[in-house]
């Protein structure tokens, strides 16, 4: 027999309700992000921090445990909290039943995607439309779109809240923004800005859809009454609000009717106040709006003095894109042509932004070089379709033809990258034979590559056959893409020029005999390698010095880079004599004198203009005192003797920089930075690239 239970006294603690209930107090928000919840009603502290009132909901549970028998205050709770719960729709928690099939199964999970670092996390997604989670192959959620794939489940939904650049994003986003910077320049300069990025920005990088983003940039000006968003869409009028200003950044930076100290003060505010809107510290989500807008911000601060920013915004944007899945070649069920075409072209946006920042930086690509992802069509913003599949008309050359080339024209470069230190240095000696095939291929594809453009792309037809917004479009791509062919001959060919240039002071200043062992045809193909870089250097300098007088030019920060890439290599053809150039030629003082002339024209558009003109003056002393001091009068290499082959080299890839081991010991006194040489006058960090660049 059981002995007897006394009464309880009212001070026993067994009396005393829990302190803390954890699985009972936490709301979902907080347990989804496993975050403290200090379970406040109707909207705890956290949530309320975030502005998600509207999302703080709870999981009541009415099982107690049985052996407490409440007091009047633990009452008096739960009639409150039944109250408070009462105010706030809770709703109910879904399960599995016989009747739940398996595309509601799969519907459900593909709300939450699992956190690979930890178990059993569970974070909130995007809707599939615009942003398929890439699942780590155990996750459930990956395992479930497997068996549904398996058994032929057709589980794709659309959301179908539209965005201003032809994407959607999700109505509720685990977002912080800050909705202060809500404001907006005057109507007349924010009209000015975004026709400069329309006109001279956005046909070489078409990263937004312009009919889409115009619908929403004209309702911004609209009366209350006719708003077409309401404050409901908060996540996507600030994601908008933020993207809009960074339009007008590069607007800025475009916009050649702004002084210098104007341009660079006016979007210096426009892009923090993007920044301000949408931080990247604090990217909850993943969609592709947020891939644009960090795209664009990749492009405006390329151009800029920060280069880990840059670095760091153009990181984060390619893992966004990867999180949504733009890489994959997989269509989304459901999709509408305008929402994959975008996908399309914004994923070659991050794959050219790649290749260009790794080359600026000179370090790892993020990307790999090739993929699967089917290149953009040929069909202009305004034919593209919600509804149905939109089509070019056939009489109307697509204005993104242009950006197809520019990719061909990047696989062409990507197989110009050097493989290795190793062929560098082991190529020390001279040129093989493969080395110099391997170039004069380059260059055949380079001359093919232009041979076969449209006629609307090329620079010497007319466009007089095209609408006059179309001959404008067509004239800035022409000029633009004809300007990356000819860099992109210059970075093939100076190598050559600077190794010669080494091996001709060499031989002079140790007044001795190289061994004639080199074939003449190895001589005489090297020869003319560099012959054509000087060449080139030339009609690059015509052809940027004659784009002046024009808007529909490749812009003033690359076109500074280029014009000191064309006149520095003349400056070191000097140093070779049997070129036959020298610094009093007419046709070389021309040339010399146009590059001034750019550098001079662009000094009231980017500030470091006139670092240019100095470097290069200091440069052309250096090698024309250098080469008075090791050259006598007459002094000539025999034919013969140039070049000595390396042997034994393996595979080449010709290099696309300058060798600045070998660039120093040729010039070791010079007082300019040159790894690689015409990097020299950008130290300062106003400008960042690489010699292997091609961009606009």
């Amino acid at each position: 027999m059981s002995p007897p239970t006394s009464e309880p006294s009212p001070g026993d603690p067994k009396l005393r309700p829990n302190k803390r209930r954890k699985a009972q107090l936490a709301c979902h928000p907080c347990r989804a992000r496993k975050t403290g919840c200090d379970g406040l009603r109707p909207c705890c502290s956290s949530c309320r921090m975030r502005d998600w009132q509207d999302r703080c909901t709870y999981q009541e549970s009415t099982s107690f445990s049985s052996s407490l028998t409440p007091t009047l205050g633990d009452l008096d709770r739960r009639v409150r909290k039944l109250e408070e719960s009462f105010r706030v729709q809770v709703p109910s928690v879904p399960y599995i039943t016989q009747g739940n099939n398996l595309a509601d199964i799969v519907a459900l999970s593909k709300d939450h995607y699992d956190n690979p670092g930890q178990d059993a996390a569970i974070q909130e997604a995007d809707s599939p439309a615009n942003s398929t989670i890439v699942c780590n192959a155990t996750s459930n959620s990956s395992f479930v779109q497997q068996v549904a794939s398996v058994i032929g489940s057709g589980f794709d939904h659309v959301d179908e809240t539209g965005t201003g650049i032809g994407c959607s994003i999700p109505r509720h986003s685990p977002v912080d923004f800050n909705m202060k910077g809500l404001v907006l320049p005057p109507r007349q300069l924010a009209d000015s800005l975004l026709q400069c990025y329309w006109e001279l920005f956005h046909p070489i990088y078409p990263v937004l859809h312009r009919p889409t983003f115009h619908d929403v940039y004209s309702q911004l000006w609209l009366p209350t009454g006719l708003l077409g968003f309401t404050t409901h869409d908060k996540v996507q009028d600030v994601v908008f609000y933020s993207m809009l200003n960074i339009v007008l950044a590069i607007g800025c930076q475009r916009n050649e009717a702004l002084t210098v100290p104007e341009r660079e003060d006016l979007a210096g505010e426009f892009y923090r106040r993007s920044v301000k809107l949408v931080s990247m510290d604090a990217l909850d989500t993943s969609s592709l709006q947020i891939v644009q807008l960090l795209i664009l911000r990749g492009f405006y601060l390329l151009c800029t003095p920060y280069a880990d920013r840059c670095w760091v915004t153009v990181g984060v944007a390619l893992r966004i894109a990867q999180a949504i899945g733009l890489q994959s070649a997989k269509p989304i069920a459901a999709s509408t042509q305008l929402n994959r075409e975008m996908r399309r072209r914004v994923w070659y946006n991050c794959f050219l932004l790649d290749w260009m920042t790794c080359l600026s930086f000179d370090r790892p690509r993020a990307l790999p070089k090739d993929t699967p992802v089917p290149l953009p069509q040929l069909i202009d913003d305004e034919y593209l379709s919600k509804t149905d599949e939109g089509q070019q008309p056939h009489n109307i050359p697509s204005r993104l033809t242009f950006f197809l080339y520019a990719m061909k024209l990047l696989n062409i470069r990507e197989r110009s990258r050097v493989v290795g230190i190793q062929n560098i240095k082991s190529n020390r000696a001279g040129y093989s034979g493969q080395e110099l095939g391997a170039t004069v291929d380059l260059i055949s594809d380079l001359d093919h590559f232009l041979e076969t453009l449209p006629t609307y792309l090329q620079v010497d037809h007319g466009h007089t056959a095209l609408e006059s917004v179309d001959e404008a479009y067509f004239q800035l791509q022409a000029r633009v893409l004809k300007a990356r062919v000819m860099y992109a001959r210059l970075s093939v060919l100076r190598p050559f020029i600077v190794a010669e240039a080494k091996r001709c002071l060499s031989a002079t200043a140790s007044n001795r005999d190289t061994p004639k062992s080199t074939l003449n045809t190895h001589n005489t193909l090297c020869i003319n390698l560099c012959s054509m870089c000087v060449s080139t250097a030339h009609d690059t300098l015509e052809a940027l010095f004659s784009q002046l007088s024009s808007p529909y030019r490749s812009s003033p920060w690359h076109t500074l880079y280029f014009t000191f890439a064309a006149a520095s290599v003349l400056a070191a053809a000097t140093l070779c004599p049997y070129l036959g150039l020298k610094f009093d030629q007419p046709l070389y003082q021309a040339s010399w004198d146009k590059a001034f002339h750019i550098f001079s024209f662009h000094k009231t558009h980017v500030a470091s203009a006139e670092k240019g003109i100095e470097a290069l003056g200091r440069f052309k002393n250096y090698i024309q005192q250098r080469g008075a001091t090791t050259q006598p009068d007459g002094a000539s290499v025999d034919s013969d003797t140039r070049i000595t082959p390396a042997s034994g080299s393996d595979s080449f890839t010709p290099s696309m920089t300058f060798d600045s081991d070998l660039v120093a010991e040729t010039f070791p006194d010079i007082n300019i930075d040159l790894a690689p040489m015409d990097e020299s006058w950008f130290a300062s960090q106003d400008f960042y690239f690489d010699d292997g660049i091609i961009q606009l």
